[in-house]
């Protein structure tokens, strides 16, 4: 399930702390939300909601956080948070940010309201730890003797200093401090630069007056607001010149061609536009036409309108077509018994024949280099065949290439079929089959006719949710004798080209096996393994994951026959990617029949 965003618009945050007695202060801070989706519906059921305490509405330090599951009813819920409520009496402003299931922290953070600093009179119940006894009660006159650390020069109660005023500050009798009251009315205290003093003053504003522009009004007391001489459900616009009153005009809607409007409400006009067609003829009809709602008028295919006629080489009865044997010859399938010939060869493709009379009985056949001759039977001699015969830069033992043992060196090129027990290479040669997706079958899930996708000139595998894996085989031919060396298989999900699903969370598995021929049970061995388990989330490149470390690496065709097993397994969601194929890597050191 993909995680679900909160729009941060329709979040209603409230804080509050009930009013408790100074011993009963809560350590916990509730705090109530509205959360909706993006679409503006409210969230029901349960969600995580991380919470977090910062000292600035952006940037700033993280002062608390807590994640908390929360049942939403109807977008509403209330959680209690457990800060240290020591920040509380650190900081003046506090701010609250929220994040939802694992998302990203909405915007703006929330500024905490004073009430929940209330939560820190719980501090003040035991007085840092102290007891009403140890504090003097209301009303209490200490005795002078009873004052410790006393000054010397205020041993006496005081120290005798005297304070003098000077420019708007006055100093009675009583040593008490004050602004000078000897102003006249309406004055104001300004600062004097030039003797760097405040003194009493004329206020110079006092017969400022403010005059309403358009939209704006003031009262008796200088008050200024927006007009409010509009009627109920006009609203100020501008009419070039001035803001005015003027009623609000709705906008007005009209169905263009191919729409249709009811009450406030569009919808197509299929009047005028054609609905998808999802019609289908049965075996033998044809689409005569096309409904309004997209079913199809069907006939019955019946071919009167076209005429056929038999060309060159044809022969037409009634309306069958067949090979006119009178001008093309029939498939030669006759023969001749032993010592006879070919004469003539019949229409229907047997043949005429006549004893083989060998009229020339005095020539005489002599066997040449590389050659013998027994009775009227030519053979390669032994030995017969030099290096250059072969090819060049060959060397051969000093045999003839009948079976007996040789070796060639260099390059060679042989004009007909070469028949030998076994080839051997004087260093080891190395091959790649290659089993494309086109070659695999399903062997699970082959109902699903979207699991193999067609597009743009690629294959892609397309998966369903949870527990719609798909199986799949294909054969593969390797070189009898042969070592494999590695196995792979290629994918990849790089799809911005086409409008399928990327990867997400898909795993899958293949492995190249054998199974034993003959026997009363078969056996299967796994031989190498090429997998993949992306639980990171979509990727845009290869899959590959070769294996080099094989169980059975010598080829036995004799003894076995080797295919390609694998499945799709998507974790959660709808998945696909573009699916090349596997390859086997081997090397061989002879070639065996």
């Amino acid at each position: 399930m993909k995680l679900r965003t909160v729009a941060a618009a329709a979040l209603a945050l409230a804080l509050s702390v009930p009013s408790v007695a100074a011993a009963q202060v809560p350590a916990e801070v509730p705090v109530q939300a509205y959360l909706t989706y993006d679409s503006g519906v409210p969230v029901d059921g349960s969600v995580t909601v991380t919470f977090k305490i910062y000292d600035a509405q952006s940037g700033g330090a993280e002062l608390h956080s807590e994640t908390l599951d929360v049942s939403a009813d109807a977008g509403a819920f209330t959680a209690y948070l457990t800060p240290d409520l020591v920040i509380f009496e650190d900081y003046q402003d506090l701010y609250l940010g929220l994040a939802v299931d694992g998302g990203s922290e909405m915007s703006p953070r929330l500024k905490m309201a004073s009430v929940p600093y209330a939560a820190v009179a719980g501090n003040a119940a035991t007085l840092e730890g102290k007891t009403s006894a140890d504090f003097a009660p209301s009303g209490y006159q200490p005795d002078w003797a009873d004052i410790q650390n006393v000054p010397a020069d205020l041993s006496d109660g005081d120290d005798g200093a005297t304070y003098a005023g000077t420019g708007a500050v006055q100093v009675n009798s009583n040593n008490e401090i004050g602004l000078i009251t000897t102003c006249p009315d309406d004055n104001i205290l300004k600062w004097d630069a030039g003797n760097s003093q405040w003194s009493c003053a004329a206020d110079a504003d006092e017969d400022t007056t403010y005059t309403a522009g358009a939209g704006v009004e003031i009262d008796a007391n200088n008050a200024i607001s927006l007009n409010s001489g509009c009627t109920s459900g006009q609203l100020l616009k501008w009419n070039g010149t001035s803001w005015a009153c003027q009623a609000d005009e709705d906008t007005t809607y009209l169905a263009g061609a191919g729409l249709q409007l009811t009450s406030n409400q569009f919808a197509v006009d299929y009047t005028a536009v054609q609905q998808r067609v999802t019609g289908t003829c049965g075996s033998g009809q044809y689409v005569m036409g096309v409904n309004q709602d997209g079913s199809v008028v069907c006939g019955t295919d019946q071919d009167t309108q076209n005429t056929y006629a038999a060309g060159s080489g044809l022969a037409l009865n009634g309306g069958t077509f067949s090979v006119d044997t009178g001008t093309i010859q029939s498939r030669v399938s006759g023969t001749c018994a032993s010592g006879d010939k070919i004469v003539g060869v019949n229409a229907d493709g047997t043949v005429q024949c006549a004893t083989d009379i060998d009229t020339d009985t005095d020539t005489t056949y002599n066997a040449g280099t590389g050659l013998a001759l027994s009775g009227t039977t030519f053979s390669v001699a032994n030995g017969g065949i030099s290096d250059a015969q072969v090819a060049s830069n060959a060397a051969i033992a000093p045999t003839k290439i009948d079976g007996t043992a040789a070796t060639l060196t260099g390059d060679q090129s042989f004009g007909g079929n070469v028949s030998a027990d076994n080839f051997n290479y004087n260093t080891a040669k190395s091959g790649r089959r290659f089993v494309s997706v086109h070659d695999f079958q399903f062997s699970r899930n082959p109902e699903n006719t979207n699991t193999f996708i067609s597009l743009a000139g690629y294959m892609y595998v397309q998966t369903g949710g949870s527990g719609t894996r798909v199986d799949l085989d294909a054969r593969i031919e390797l070189p009898q004798g042969a070592t494999i060396t590695e196995f792979n298989c290629l994918a990849v999900d790089n799809l911005d080209d086409t409008n399928l699903s990327p990867d997400d969370d898909l795993a899958w598995d293949f492995a190249l096996r054998r199974l034993s021929i003959g026997g009363t049970t078969p056996t299967y061995r796994t031989v190498a393994i090429s997998s993949e388990d992306d639980t990171v989330g979509s990727r845009t490149s290869f899959y590959d994951a070769p294996d080099t470390t094989i169980a059975y690496a010598n080829v036995d065709n004799d003894a076995y026959t080797y295919y390609i097993s694998g499945n799709f397994t998507p974790d959660t969601e709808s998945s696909a990617l573009r699916f090349y194929g596997c390859y086997v890597d081997y090397e061989v050191t002879s070639i065996q029949p």
